[in-house]
């Protein structure tokens, strides 16, 4: 299993480019990034630990150097979510704070000018006991963007000047995934509580939302909600809904599409191992620059990339390091050279992958020279089953001595192939039916073929459709 793990850090293709010594400290914490001050340079915008009245800003200079900075003197700050929320041409971060262990506030600070962070407090409202996320996105459509936070939504009704327009039925840590899913001409949010259960709001006109649908999915505690833009292509907006299971320890994530107005369904599941969860939050953006979307789904102990093979069929692509407390993640291209950034912020720490498109893909080494073929797996990407070949030269095996296996992408063992379906002829070709070693057929995702012996180390990726 040891060698297994190796080979998936090497196979996995990203590289840490930056880190940063300090990172998200709240459970409810997310990360921002954004260009405040306007001098081309992006920031991001951290909620450092613990009680502190800041809130951290590091700034990139390219190629390689972070300055690092804060807003001072807030009331134990949450960043919730950022943007031109009055339409001022001034940016504005909004957050919530704590007067005292009853009394909470929702706050907006703005740039004093074009060129500065959004340090200035012109907004405040005393909203009582409140935790959670916010976004801003104008569901509407009447080009003011709303401030969905916690079961509140709040809308700019002047300069520096903000009105309460509705309130939701949100858990308050929840994140809200925002589209037109059902291809209606009204912009949908989702969001979802502990039980398992979530709801869709749509907005039929200015400063009006109605719930439209309510569905459960067999998880809990569902913090995590974002949308997608139609990663499979088939012109439908899909969204995401993440939870998890405190029995089995296991994160939840079911990607959802609409298959009529205000009616959807489940096209995909992903039962993934999780730990002790203490709350994170997914990203979603073009890592590997080939213009489809990819899903950086939170995992605590990893950052699971999930990718589409076409209509309604996703699968786990690689993955990378996350938190044990949960992360933040955030996908983003800070430096403009078409590959995403994947910022993951956890744990008191910010450390920042990109995908290297020249990534080894396959690994094998031979220490004799008799091996003249490597190994071969086709069809690849397979829906049913697939063949395993390769080719021995003119020593042949000791084929009693040589295992063929395949792992999942979290180097389990799902299927070992007894030794008297492997020849010792010069071609060697094993059919698998995508049944595991407890006869039941594998989901859709990447899984590994293993061929070794004394003398032979084969590795090959494969990719299962759904």
């Amino acid at each position: 299993m040891q060698v297994l793990y190796i080979l998936l850090f090497l196979l996995s293709g990203f590289v840490e480019k930056w880190y940063l010594p300090i990172g998200r400290g709240t459970v409810e914490g997310r990360i921002f990034v954004e260009d405040t001050d306007r001098d081309g340079n992006y920031e991001l915008f951290i909620d450092p630990p613990g009680d502190t009245n800041t809130i951290c800003v590091c700034e990139l200079h390219l190629p390689n150097i972070w300055d690092i900075d804060s807003i001072r003197d807030l009331h134990r700050p949450k960043p919730i979510c950022m943007g031109n929320f009055d339409l001022d041409g001034l940016y504005e971060i909004a957050y919530y704070g704590g007067l005292s262990n009853r009394l909470r506030i929702i706050s907006v600070l703005e740039s004093p000018d074009s060129l500065a962070y959004p340090t200035q407090e012109v907004w405040r409202d005393t909203i009582g006991i409140a935790q959670g996320t916010a976004s801003a996105y104008d569901a509407d459509r009447d080009g003011i963007p709303e401030i969905f936070f916690c079961h509140w939504v709040y809308e700019s009704v002047g300069d520096n000047q903000y009105a309460l327009i509705d309130t939701f039925h949100f858990y308050g840590y929840c994140t809200q995934g925002f589209g037109d899913f059902d291809n209606d001409g009204k912009i949908e949010l989702v969001g979802g509580d502990l039980s398992g259960n979530y709801w869709i709001y749509e907005s039929p006109a200015d400063n009006t939302y109605e719930c439209v649908y309510q569905g459960y999915l067999p998880t809990g505690n569902i913090f995590d909600c974002f949308s997608v833009p139609d990663m499979d292509g088939d012109g439908k907006v899909e969204f995401v809904v993440k939870g998890y299971s405190i029995a089995s320890a296991e994160i939840h994530a079911f990607i959802l599409e609409a298959i009529a107005d205000n009616t959807y369904e489940i096209i995909e599941t992903f039962i993934l191992p999780g730990g002790d969860y203490y709350g994170g939050w997914s990203g979603v953006g073009d890592v590997d620059g080939d213009g489809s979307p990819e899903i950086a789904l939170e995992a605590l102990q990893s950052v699971f990339l999930i990718k589409t093979a076409g209509n309604d069929s996703f699968y786990l692509w690689q993955s990378i390091p996350g938190s044990a407390g949960g992360s933040s993640v955030v996908v983003f291209d800070l430096d403009g050279n078409g590959f995403a950034e994947i910022i993951i912020s956890g744990a008191l720490h910010t450390h920042i992958y990109e995908y290297e498109s020249t990534g080894v893909e396959e690994i094998g080494h031979s220490i004799t020279p008799h091996y003249l073929h490597p190994l071969q797996v086709y069809p690849n990407p397979f829906h049913n089953g697939l063949t395993i070949t390769w080719q021995s030269g003119e020593a042949a095996w000791q084929m009693e001595e040589t295992s063929l296996k395949i792992y999942d992408i979290c180097g389990r063992l799902i299927r070992v192939f007894p030794t008297d379906q492997l020849t010792s002829s010069s071609i060697n070709t094993v059919s698998w039916d995508g049944i595991n070693n407890s006869g039941q057929c594998i989901s859709p995702g990447v899984y590994f073929v293993c061929l070794e012996n004394d003398e032979l180390f084969l590795i090959k990726k494969i990719i299962k459709c759904k």
